[in-house]
């Protein structure tokens, strides 16, 4: 007995499996670049607060605001024009970590063992 849209099932899903792979290295690379665009957005936001406030501009909340909205774009450019580095190097090291060999575990230290220096139990 054959049933129908088995072979199309199989290479749907063996498609997908191997999109998953490509779409999770994508989603993975947009984290890391959100991610420095977050760390970069706190660096900015501790710097402005060194700026002294005052001076010919008066301040309000409007002001604040269009300040924190300023600050949120510049983070956002600033990462997508390369920004720290930092999104790069998590990439490189999640490579290094994926094409790493995975060791065995070692054996588990077990209380009453001549080398374990813990022998009350």
């Amino acid at each position: 007995m054959k049933i129908s849209g088995t072979e199309n099932e199989r290479g749907a899903v063996s498609s997908r499996v191997g999109s998953d792979q490509a779409g999770g290295e994508k989603k993975f690379k947009k984290a890391s670049r959100l991610f420095e665009e977050m760390m970069i957005g706190i660096l900015v936001k501790e710097m402005w607060k060194t700026v002294p406030k005052g001076g010919m501009m008066p301040t309000s909340t409007g002001m604040d605001v269009a300040q924190e909205m300023y600050q949120k774009e510049l983070a956002k450019e600033m990462s997508r024009a390369g920004g720290l580095g930092l999104s790069r190097e998590i990439n490189e090291q999640f490579r290094k970590d994926l094409n790493r060999d995975v060791l065995p575990p070692e054996e588990p230290f077990r209380i009453g063992d001549p080398g374990n220096l813990d022998t009350e139990a």
